[in-house]
Formats: structure tokens, sequence, C-alpha cells
């Protein structure tokens, strides 16, 4: 397998993992832990993949408390939500598993060889094997050509909560580094937004569809972060120095977070009560008063807790490994 190759197969891996929110790696040592969350864009609903030496479970936290949970194959992936509340996962076996409330399943099986990058819960879009087209294929098994792609697009999408548009990423060589183009598959044409220095990004759409926030590492081992607004992609927020990726809420308030707490705009949202080394995995909510946190104690063991932000008192378990 050639350099660029090896290099694209990490990438898509530490993409699906990052998504939106955090990355978190797997004891087996250390028993079950939340690997990856996903907020549903309403708030209502917290998807997580829950791993350990014996297998994998997608949980779903509803707000009132009820957890239902999901046994998974070792290979299943979070992908996110659907715009109609539905859960996505790549069964990394070339299919995707649509998981809805009622507790229905839907499969789309993608052609031979085809890897999933997306899906709105009526089609799951994949690239050529030439990665110079997006084709997507719906729940009838009918395929189509989304839009043409420039030379590079990486295997990897995140779709906008409206279903209705997709972010691709493109490498980019330069003499001495990789940088990452940004493009936008809106009503059948693929657009390039920015270009970040750095060769993995993960990106979050705003709940209204207009804006992207990217997360990128810097070289000092921390994070720095860009607010790109859609209709004027030219007008650049940046955050730098940041302890973990930032989140937003559907409001676009920014929120970081480090050893100590969660942060908005320099001041504290919620503090953890004590310092955290090695804090895991953290996703705040759309609306803002909630997140789910989960770090690595002195035992080895990463329970997961959700916070009530900005009320003090004993947060609630979400996870005991």
């Amino acid at each position: 397998m050639g350099s660029e190759a090896i290099f694209l197969s990490k990438f898509r891996a530490l993409f699906w993992i990052f998504l939106v929110v955090a990355v978190a790696s797997a004891d087996p040592g250390a028993g079950r832990q939340v690997l990856t969350a996903q907020w549903q864009p309403s708030g209502e609903h917290l998807a997580m993949l829950v791993g350990s030496a014996e297998g994998s479970e997608l949980w779903i936290l509803g707000r009132e408390g009820k957890m239902v949970k999901r046994p998974l194959s070792q290979r299943s992936t979070l992908v996110g939500w659907t715009p109609d509340g539905s859960v996505v996962l790549d069964e990394g076996d070339g299919s995707v598993r649509i998981v809805s409330e009622d507790g229905q399943d839907r499969m789309i099986r993608l052609p031979s060889a085809a890897v999933p990058i997306s899906c709105n819960g009526q089609e799951a879009f994949y690239l050529s094997g030439d990665n110079r087209y997006l084709l997507s294929v719906d729940l009838t098994g009918q395929t189509r050509v989304v839009a043409s792609l420039p030379d590079g697009i990486r295997p990897s999408a995140t779709l906008a909560p409206d279903g209705q548009s997709l972010v691709l990423r493109r490498a980019v060589r330069t003499r001495t580094a990789w940088s990452t183009e940004i493009w936008l598959v809106k009503d059948g044409q693929a657009s390039l937004i920015t270009r970040v220095p750095a060769s993995f990004v993960g990106v979050q759409w705003h709940p209204r569809s207009d804006s992207l926030l990217l997360n990128y590492p810097e070289t000092s081992g921390g994070w720095d972060a860009r607010v790109v607004r859609l209709g004027h992609p030219k007008q650049v927020q940046t955050l730098k120095n940041l302890a973990s990726p930032a989140q937003w809420d559907r409001q676009g308030r920014l929120y970081t977070a480090d050893a100590t707490g969660v942060w908005s705009n320099g001041k504290p949202m919620h503090l953890w009560g004590g310092d955290v080394s090695r804090l895991k995995l953290w996703a705040v909510s759309p609306d803002g008063g909630r997140v789910l946190a989960s770090w690595e104690t002195s035992q080895e063991k990463v329970p997961a807790y959700l916070f009530e932000v900005g009320q003090p008192g004993a947060p609630k378990v979400v996870l005991t490994p």
C-alpha cells in the first residue's frame, strides 16, 4: 500500500472517530467506555457508541433519562443523525444501518467495493473508484451521480443538518507540508470554501446549516479552530491554543473544554469540580444546557457523566466501566 493510500486510510479512521465531537481510544483492559457521542440536532437524544473487549453497543439516551441499547458488530461506526431523527451506522461491510426512534432498522447496501462516507436517511453517499465523482445509492438500490469532484478528494464527508449539503476534504501537498481544502457540495455543484494548514480537519455544521466549525491540530500538540460563514467565507473567526476541539450550540455560541471544565467566550460555563488530567471526550448539547464528559480515573477506568451546565450537584452517571 502506497503512502497516500495509508494516509487516506488513517484519515478516514480519524474522521469518523472525531465527527463534530471528540476522540477516544479503547483499552480492552479498562472495560466499557464511550468511544464517540453525538447529540441529535434537536437536542432530544444523545447517541453513543460504547465499546469493550466483548463487543460494542449503540446507546441512545433520551431527555427523560430513558436509555435504549442495541448490540453492534465490532466494525460498526457511529456516523451521525439524519434530519428526521434516525441514527446512522457504518457497518464496515459496505452497508449503512439506519436506526429509527421506533426501533425499526433500514439498510442501504452500497455497490461492491464502495465505502459509505455519509447518509441522510434516504441515500448513502460514496465516492467513485477514482474519487472524481460523488455518488449515492438509495433504499431501493438505485444509484445516481451527485456531483463531479476535483482530484484528491478524500473518502469522508460531513452532512449538513438539513440534509441538503455535504462538506468534503481535498488533500493538497506542497514541498514542505500537507494542507486541506474544504469543498461544499450543494445542488449538484462542488465549490471550494477555504483551505486549512493541516492534514486533518474535523468539521461541525452549525444547526442552521449556514456555517462551519473547522478543528485541526497545531504543531505544539493543541488545537486551533476556525468558524466559516458560508455566505461570507473570507470572514473567518479563529481560536488558537485549545486543549481540545471546539464545539458550538444551536445559537452559535462557541465552547471549549480543558482539565478544569467547559468555557465559552473566556467564561466558565461549567467546572468539573477538580482537575481532570486526561479528558477523553466531551459533547455539549445543542441548547448548551447539558454536556457529556468522560475522562480517565486513577483506576484506569473511563466513566461517562452528563452534567447540567451551570447547575451544582452530582452529575448523572451515564456509564460505569
